[in-house]
């Protein structure tokens, strides 16, 4: 995003940048996490900046879900979850995947398995890192380092942040960002992690039980986790 922009559709909050060879987001995440620092406790939201509000999936109208904009009642919200995984644990934290409230199961609503995108992604502390080699799988590799660590992220499925222009807006990373990278990466997460939990799958395989998948650049990354 455009610094003007950003301070101009983020009025009342402090904008800090990043050096322009900090590519990619593995090493701009990284970057948040070594240059934000929370004074009372180590803990940061990071949130991608098309997100364009926070859908209450359990609250159902006619037509949709609830929208919520308002900023304190979604950092309230933010710090519940936060709340709830500091005291269960663990490191990781976020809020569904898909905002879409059809997929929503009001019996369901915490799940302790889940991968947590990174574009909604609580971290707790500073003794966990990023791996900066990766271009676009990096929240993979911080979802499985924290199952790895703690056995456990907590997602609060209720409610999902929608965003828009995804693959389709300029910035970010559309100029780095590509099938040779993509593959690079799963490679990267294969070799860490092995082949039998890190895989290549369908959609539909993906789908399954016991796994947790995600689509980019044509390839859909199956996570299957023993447990």
């Amino acid at each position: 995003m455009d610094y003007n922009a950003a301070v101009a559709g983020h009025k009342g909050c402090s904008i800090i940048t990043h050096p322009d060879d900090v590519v990619g987001n593995g090493r701009k995440r990284q970057w948040i996490l070594d240059n934000v620092v929370e004074d009372s406790d180590p803990f940061v939201f990071l949130c991608d900046d098309n997100v364009t509000d926070l859908y209450d999936r359990g609250h159902f109208t006619e037509r949709m879900a609830k929208i919520i904009v308002d900023r304190d009642v979604i950092e309230a919200l933010i710090y519940k979850v936060y709340d709830v995984a500091k005291q269960l644990g663990t490191n990781l934290f976020g809020f569904a995947s898909i905002w879409d409230e059809s997929y929503f199961y009001d019996s369901n609503t915490w799940h302790f398995g889940r991968y947590i995108n990174g574009f909604n992604m609580g971290i707790i502390g500073r003794e966990q890192q990023f791996d900066k080699r990766n271009v676009a799988k990096e929240d993979f590799d911080f979802f499985l380092q924290t199952i790895y660590r703690h056995r456990f992220a907590v997602q609060y499925d209720r409610y999902g942040f929608r965003k828009y222009g995804h693959f389709v807006t300029s910035g970010g990373l559309t100029t780095v960002r590509n099938l040779q990278t993509e593959l690079a990466d799963i490679a990267r997460l294969q070799r860490r992690f092995g082949k039998s939990i890190v895989c290549l799958a369908t959609k539909r395989a993906a789908g399954r039980k016991g796994q947790v998948g995600k689509g980019n650049a044509g390839n859909r990354l199956s996570i299957k986790l023993p447990f």
